[in-house]
């Protein structure tokens, strides 16, 4: 058994307590960086999936670390386990707000301690520090500013540590094989034939499609998909590009039952890691969400109105 721990690192050097009062309207003690740490080893998300000797990962010393409890895995388990999710874990499908190095030690705090994760404070920070007034009309500044900054330099967007490239060792024996991604790009291409909200719709329900393959490869039930799903016909299917994508990735058109279904040949199954990679870049090119609009608060009663107003004894 090995003990694990979370090493939080505040990345605002303190500015976070002293400032977030006035800039978002609450206080926010730090803005986490986290590595999760087992056998002496520090593992985070830097330039893509990381390791360095525990507490020289990056240039500053942590500020909190944490005690996650005991795992029966092994530091081969663990790194195998790191192979599989990378493709998900680069520079380019970094999201400032919502897939972070915080997101990253969830997952594998998750992993090793069979689904305890680190805190949610630690791993929700950005939604919390956003909640206020404030922070909501911060947010699209902020989304439309790394969209931005990664159009223009490509790459790592707003990673703090997006050049920090200390790379887990390569495992021939268990990585998957490289899938030539030529096929997909070309049918993604078709798909922006379609507006910018339908786009993100059909690529986040690709990946979720592909991430669960990923991660159940064995599981028949991920592999097949029925053309009549109403969420997938409306997402996926009736769109322009929709059956190019899915037939790109692997999925081939079946019937099972007497009912139309695309089904994953077996021989892509190994090539899911790749797809979902390529599928999570294009999401970060599209532009932010819209922010929704405001509800409207229902007018206030006339004075001395409501039910049975006026009506005295």
């Amino acid at each position: 058994m090995a003990a694990v721990q979370a090493y939080v690192y505040d990345i605002s050097q303190g500015m976070a307590r002293a400032m977030s009062a006035a800039i978002v309207g609450k206080q926010v003690d730090i803005i986490p960086h986290t590595g999760i740490v087992c056998w002496g080893r520090e593992y985070f998300y830097g330039g893509g999936v990381c390791v360095a000797a525990a507490g020289q990962a990056i240039p500053m010393q942590p500020c909190q670390i944490l005690d996650l409890g005991t795992t029966c895995k092994s530091q081969a388990e663990l790194e195998a386990f790191l192979q599989r999710i990378s493709p998900r874990y680069t520079a380019e499908t970094y999201q400032l707000l919502s897939h972070n190095c915080n997101h990253f030690a969830d997952e594998v705090a998750k992993f090793l301690l069979d689904g305890k994760g680190i805190p949610s404070s630690i791993v929700n920070i950005a939604q919390e520090a956003l909640s206020t007034p404030q922070g909501a009309a911060l947010r699209p500044l902020i989304e439309g500013f790394e969209s931005s900054v990664r159009q223009q330099q490509g790459g790592t967007g707003l990673n703090p540590f997006g050049t920090v490239n200390q790379a887990m060792p390569a495992q021939p024996s268990t990585t998957a094989p490289v899938s030539d991604q030529t096929e997909l790009k070309e049918a993604l291409i078709q798909l922006t034939a379609n507006s910018i909200e339908e786009q993100r719709a059909a690529l986040q329900t690709l990946c979720k499609l592909t991430e669960n393959i990923v991660k159940n490869p064995t599981e028949p039930k991920y592999r097949t998909v029925r053309m009549a799903n109403a969420a997938f016909k409306k997402k996926v299917g009736e769109l322009k590009g929709g059956t190019e994508v899915m037939l790109a990735l692997g999925f081939l058109p079946d019937a099972v039952n007497g009912e139309d279904v695309w089904t994953l040949a077996d021989d892509a199954v190994a090539l899911q890691s790749g797809h979902l990679a390529t599928l999570n870049v294009q999401i970060s090119t599209l532009p932010p969400p819209p922010t929704p609009l405001p509800k409207p608060q229902a007018a206030a009663p006339p004075a001395g109105g409501g039910i049975g107003g006026g009506m005295g004894g």
